[in-house]
């Protein structure tokens, strides 16, 4: 008991222990991270570190970069397959043919151009080649034909005006080289030249079934 008239003196050791039990208590704070999460019930996090992690962290990031190259290249060879198909080099031209018929009409697989004649608007020349499918065609014929043992001038009749003038087809195979010159009227005589224009009307008929033929403007009358 402490007399009256006198205040109750604490030692210095007792506030110190006073201050303390009026702090709010703190839990847990002292307990390393690990068994922080294993009190709880989780798992700690597992961090990547050290040569393991790092090589883990690269394969991944090597992964993405293949993916992402391998879909650019996908990307790429679609659009080269396009290209190609639009601007596909022309077959080679191992049958070279020179065919003047009608009055301007002239292809040629020597210069690979065709001209059309366009009547009163002149002429038209456009890029021009066979498929080699067209060349071996039109060379089965000429054979069938015998085209190099025909004359070079095939025989003609009176010549009506107006006329388209001379006309010719040379052909050169290999080391073989001819051209045979003739005239419209030449088509009605003889059974030689019967032959001879089915070769012909063949390649007119080549020519004038293909697509860059087609897209060209009609001829105008005059």
């Amino acid at each position: 008991m402490v007399p009256p008239n006198q205040s109750l003196k604490l030692t210095e050791p007792a506030v110190d222990d006073l201050a303390r039990a009026k702090q709010p208590a703190t839990i847990g704070l002292d307990i390393p991270r690990a068994d922080r999460h294993r009190r709880c019930g989780v798992s700690p996090p597992q961090l990547s570190s050290g040569p393991l992690g790092g090589r883990n962290m690269q394969l991944r990031m090597t992964k993405k970069t293949h993916t992402a190259a391998i879909s650019l290249l996908i990307l790429l060879s679609g659009c080269s397959i396009f290209s190609n198909s639009s601007q596909r080099e022309p077959d080679e031209q191992f049958l070279l043919i020179n065919l003047k018929y009608g009055f301007k009409n002239q292809m040629s697989t020597f210069t690979k151009t065709f001209q059309k004649d366009l009547g009163v608007k002149g002429t038209i020349t456009i890029p021009f080649t066979f498929t080699t499918k067209e060349q071996n065609r039109i060379l089965a014929k000429m054979q069938s034909i015998g085209f190099y043992s025909l004359p070079d001038t095939l025989d003609y009749g009176v010549i009506a005006h107006p006329s388209p003038g001379e006309e010719f087809l040379r052909i050169k195979y290999h080391n073989l080289n001819k051209a045979i010159v003739w005239f419209e009227e030449s088509r009605e005589l003889n059974v030689t030249n019967e032959k001879f224009f089915e070769l012909v009307d063949l390649i007119i008929e080549t020519i004038e079934s293909k697509p860059e033929y087609k897209s060209l403007p009609e001829a105008a009358g005059g």
